[in-house]
Order: C-alpha cells, then sequence, then structure tokens
C-alpha cells in the first residue's frame, strides 16, 4: 500500500502526474481519501436545522436560588467518589491575534492601526518582556516608540529569532499581568480548574492538547504553575493529534496535491480530530474549555458556581440513566415504565420522536428509546448571543425523522435559502465552548466516541500554502459533528463568562486587566 507522508511544505512547482493516475494511487490508500475527494467534489451536505433552541425550548435557565444550590450541593457530594479530568484544545497558534502587525510588516497595513497597540503598550503582559529583549539588542522601548520605529518593535515581539509570538500557541503567550508576575493561559487554566476540579482522593487532572512542536514548552511552563500554586495534587496530561488523522489537501481542480516522489500533501484536520484525544481520557467526569477563553483570577470566582451546578445537573441525569436504563433491557416490554422513559428522554435529555413512533409495537419502541438514552452525555453552556460569530443551539432533523438538540457552526447552514437563513437570524444564544461531559455507560464501561459522530458535518476550507490557492477538508468539529450522536443538554449561562482572547486588542477588556 502506498504510504502517505507529511511534508509541511510541498513545492509550488509540482511534476504533473496524469489525474486518473493520481485517482488510482488514493484508491490504494483506503476508503477514508476516496471518501474525501467525493465531498471535495460534491460538497459537504447541509444540515436539516428545524428551529434554533431558545430558553424553554431546549435551553434551560436555571435561575432559582434553591435549585442552583441544590445542583451546586450534589456535584461537591458526588465529586469525592469521581475521577475528574479538565479538557484544553491547546495547539492552536496566536498568529490570527497579531494580524494587524503582520499586515504592517508585509506593508498592507496601516502604521495608524497600530495606535491603539502603542498608546496602551505598558498595559499587556508581555511588555516587560519585550522591554528586556530589546534592551539585550542594545534598544531602548521607550525611545523606539517615540521616534515610530514600530517595525523593529513588532519584528522583536513576533519574529522566532526573538520573542516568536507570531508562531508561538496561545497558551504560552503572556496574557496577564499581576502585581509581581505575568500569566499565561496555561496558568489560568490550571488555576480555575484547582479552584473546583478536585475528585477522588482530591486528585486534579488536567489535560491539553498541544502542537507536538511545542510540547515540551508546555511540559516547562506547566512545571512551573505547580511550583507557584505551591501544589502537589496535581497531575497534568499532553497529547498531540494523532497525524493519521491528517488529511488531504486539494488544488482548484480537486485533484489532491502530490509531492514529487508520489505521496500526497496533508494537513492537520482540525479540531475535529481531538474526538480521538478525548477517546483515550480515563475519566468520569469531564470539563471541557478553550485555551483563549480565560479570565484574571478575580473575574473567574463567579463562573466557578455556574460551573458546579452544570456538573451538578449532568450527575443527577446521568445517574438517574444508570437506574432507568437496566430496566429497559432483556424484560417484557412493560406501557408504563416506555412511557416513563420516553417522558425522560423528551423532557429530561430533549428529544423528539419520529413522526410514526407511535405506530411501532412496544419491543421496537422500548429498544428505541434504550438506544437513545445509553449514549455519551453533555451539558453544554449557552450564552445570549450579543453578536458574536460561530456556532450556536439548535434542533436538527435525523434521518428517521426525530429531532436532537445539537451545537450547529454558520457554515453547516443553508443560509443561501431564505428559510434556513431565518432560521439563523432567529437564533438567540451562541455557544462558548463550556462544557461537561459523562463519558461512562450505566455499567459504568467508557463509551466508544469514535460511534457517536457524524461523518458527513465536516468542512471544506480555503487556504493558501506558497502563493497556492488550496482547499483542505476538516473532521466534524469536537463540540458539533463529532459529538452528533451524544446526548445533549443545554443551560444558559451568563455571557460575562465568555471572554475569549482572538486578537491582542481583546487583552485590553476589563476581563484580562487587573485595574
Amino acid at each position: 500500500m502506498t504510504k502517505l507522508a507529511i511534508n509541511p511544505n510541498p513545492p509550488q512547482n509540482q511534476p504533473v502526474l496524469e489525474p486518473n493516475k493520481l485517482i488510482a494511487m488514493v484508491s490504494e490508500l483506503n476508503q477514508e481519501y476516496e471518501k474525501q475527494l467525493r465531498y471535495f467534489e460534491n460538497g459537504i451536505p447541509f444540515l436539516p436545522v428545524m428551529e434554533p433552541a431558545t430558553v424553554g425550548n431546549g435551553i434551560r435557565r436555571i435561575d432559582d436560588p434553591t435549585a442552583k444550590r441544590v445542583f451546586e450541593v450534589y456535584y461537591l457530594k458526588e465529586s469525592s467518589k469521581l475521577k475528574i479530568v479538565y479538557f484544553v484544545p491547546s495547539s492552536g497558534a496566536a498568529t490570527r491575534m497579531f494580524k494587524d502587525f503582520f499586515a504592517f510588516l508585509n506593508e498592507v497595513g496601516k502604521k495608524e492601526l497600530l495606535n491603539v497597540f502603542f498608546e496602551q503598550i505598558h498595559q499587556f503582559a508581555f511588555y516587560r518582556q519585550l522591554s528586556a529583549t530589546v534592551e539585550e539588542a542594545g534598544l531602548d522601548l521607550n525611545d523606539l516608540i517615540r521616534k515610530k520605529d514600530y517595525k523593529t518593535i513588532l519584528q522583536t515581539l513576533l519574529d522566532d529569532s526573538s520573542m516568536s509570538y507570531g508562531s508561538l500557541p496561545k497558551g504560552l503567550v503572556k496574557f496577564h499581568q499581576y502585581q509581581d508576575h505575568e500569566r499565561t493561559p496555561i496558568h489560568e487554566h490550571i488555576y480555575e480548574f484547582s479552584s473546583y476540579g478536585s475528585g477522588r482522593n482530591g486528585e486534579i487532572h488536567i489535560h491539553f492538547t498541544v502542537n507536538p512542536l511545542f510540547k515540551q514548552a508546555f511540559v516547562e511552563e506547566s512545571s512551573s504553575v505547580l511550583q507557584f500554586l505551591g501544589k502537589d495534587n496535581i497531575t497534568i496530561g499532553f497529547s498531540v493529534q494523532n497525524p493519521e488523522t491528517d488529511t488531504l489537501a486539494v488544488d482548484g481542480d480537486n485533484l489532491p496535491i502530490h509531492l514529487p516522489d508520489g505521496t500526497f500533501y496533508r494537513r492537520p484536520g482540525g479540531h475535529g480530530a481531538l474526538i480521538h484525544n478525548l477517546n483515550q481520557i480515563d475519566a468520569d467526569l469531564i470539563f471541557l474549555k478553550n485555551i483563549d477563553n480565560i479570565q484574571i483570577e478575580k473575574e473567574t470566582k463567579p463562573a466557578l458556581t455556574y460551573k458546579k451546578e452544570m456538573a451538578g445537573l449532568l450527575l443527577m441525569v446521568r445517574n438517574e440513566l444508570a437506574q432507568l436504563l437496566p430496566q429497559l433491557i432483556g424484560s417484557s416490554p412493560k406501557k408504563e415504565l416506555i412511557r416513563y422513559a420516553e417522558n425522560f428522554l423528551i423532557n429530561q435529555i430533549g428529544f423528539k420522536l419520529p413522526p410514526n413512533y407511535m405506530d411501532w409495537d412496544m419491543e421496537h419502541q422500548q429498544q428505541y428509546i434504550f438506544d437513545k438514552l445509553n449514549r455519551p452525555l453533555r451539558i453544554c453552556g449557552m450564552v445570549k448571543n450579543e453578536g458574536a460569530t460561530g456556532g450556536g443551539p439548535f434542533w436538527v432533523e435525523n434521518q428517521d425523522g426525530s429531532q436532537s438538540l445539537q451545537i450547529v457552526e454558520t457554515a453547516q447552514i443553508d443560509r443561501e435559502r431564505p428559510v434556513y437563513n431565518e432560521l439563523f437570524q432567529k437564533s438567540t444564544h451562541f455557544n462558548p465552548v463550556e462544557i461537561v461531559c459523562s463519558l461512562r455507560n450505566y455499567r459504568g464501561d467508557r463509551f466508544d466516541l469514535a460511534k457517536y459522530i457524524d461523518p458527513d458535518a465536516g468542512f471544506i476550507s480555503e487556504k493558501t500554502k506558497n502563493g497556492q490557492k488550496i482547499k483542505v477538508f476538516e473532521w466534524p468539529g469536537l463540540w458539533n459533528g463529532a459529538m452528533s450522536d451524544w446526548n445533549t443538554l443545554f443551560v444558559e449561562i451568563g455571557s460575562e463568562h465568555f471572554t475569549p482572547v482572538k486578537s491582542v486588542y481583546d487583552l485590553l477588556d476589563k476581563s484580562h486587566q487587573l485595574a
């Protein structure tokens, strides 16, 4: 079998091979690559969204103080029996944070666009490091600013020969300035989870998925943070995206880009590939959060309560399922039990049965309800949409006519059709990636998460490589298509807890400033 080689720098001028020969070579590999080529050729189907999930129709609002306290106490009680893991996808580079800087250095951006940065440069946590690095080169940062020598400053900040902020993962960039130290996102995540993530035997487990080129830097930063916090009950693990999940890239004619040795150019297949990393985590409960959605220490404290409430609700539902599911196995169908289980699926989980469900015999109904209930379970926090772009909560029709709750990305909705664009416009909430997961079934065995992926929910993205436009296939997203067949509960949380850093200017927000 032909072996695919990973080459991050395919040459611009490629030898020409006949299209039929290329297709034949891919066919020799395996059916997965043939399927990827069909996606490029035919496109990826849009999701049949039925309506947005809203408060009272798929999204819960926990505003009763008694209920909030019950969920929090339940989590605190149950957590001491569980292995709990905090899972943070962390391989993303900080490059896009500094896009205005790169534009200026490449002479396609205006100096005026940088005024905000240089007027408030002392507010950034990396200021002291930048000043010291400039000084090592025999220069003075404030003098360079007065002279408006922005090019020298930005090159010092971004170049790999200096501070390397243009290529570092976000997790290693200094985000927050405290009185006597600076903190990276790694530091803030470790601190945050240590405040509520203690499980069995008081242990705290944190797992970062990282770029293999920077794994050692993550290890060193994490070790430094543990020493700073003085914690001896925290275990930190790391994993990288499996190269076998890399996907094909094609040219404008949807033909795979090949290298002189006859192998094909592949790229990492997006964060959806991390479902396989998550599948390797041995835990009873998993908290999932993005690396760049953090706040300074004083701003995290209010968030700890809603995390415990979400986890408490999840554990209540999970434990009820552990009682209910065994009763649906190996016994003659009981009408009362089936109706109770249906009600649980519809009202507690969030599900709409197929239109012809009531025409089925009771044995078929019982098996169907069991299969739908016996799945990985997650609770996803949702914030009110105040103009943010990205995924949100929707009711989606399944192949059998049933409807389930899904996180749907904008690209998965056919907005060219007025009916679907109208549904998109009516969406009231946004996905901040605040997720709590239960990955064990009612017997305590781990689910195989690969069985619950919707393979047709991937993405095709356009990229540029060496000046050449290419298209790449990305796996179904980690919290949408990769978790498509999970049972999902949506809970409204406060928008103040969604403070991602997409641009360097986001670090000037009060959620990232000590003063």
